[in-house]
């Protein structure tokens, strides 16, 4: 499973279809554990993934505030070429502050250089 380095993926759920759960927990490099459970909301296969922790799985209302919701998308530009956007929303300012200074980007960004080197091994 790709992921930061220093941070390892040990449980993942992840059911692409509407209202499917979306589950992972992730152990931090201090050793801590980061459970996140949602709902899927948006799966077209190859194209676009619309994920949220306001819901959990069969669209139930989350018992947590919500935090946020990622819409991901893949558009095939050329040639084996694929744009890849990533559009995050939260549900406030200060969640979105304190997304960033947990390492959000830097995360995210590292996640998509460890993709790009797996798919470039299967040419």
């Amino acid at each position: 499973m790709v992921h930061p380095p220093g941070v390892e993926v040990v449980e993942a759920q992840n059911e692409l279809r509407p209202g499917g759960r979306a589950f992972n927990v992730m152990r931090l490099p201090d050793g801590g554990m980061m459970p996140n459970d949602g709902s899927c909301i948006l799966a077209e296969p190859y194209s676009r993934l619309v994920y949220t922790d306001a819901l959990l799985a069969g669209f139930r209302p989350a018992p947590s505030e919500p935090f946020m919701t990622v819409d991901l998308r893949l558009e095939r530009t050329g040639d084996r070429q694929t744009l890849y956007s990533a559009h995050i929303m939260h549900s406030t300012a200060a969640k979105r502050a304190h997304h960033l200074e947990m390492g959000f980007e830097g995360g995210w960004g590292t996640t998509l250089e460890q993709l790009a080197g797996l798919v470039a091994t299967l040419d």
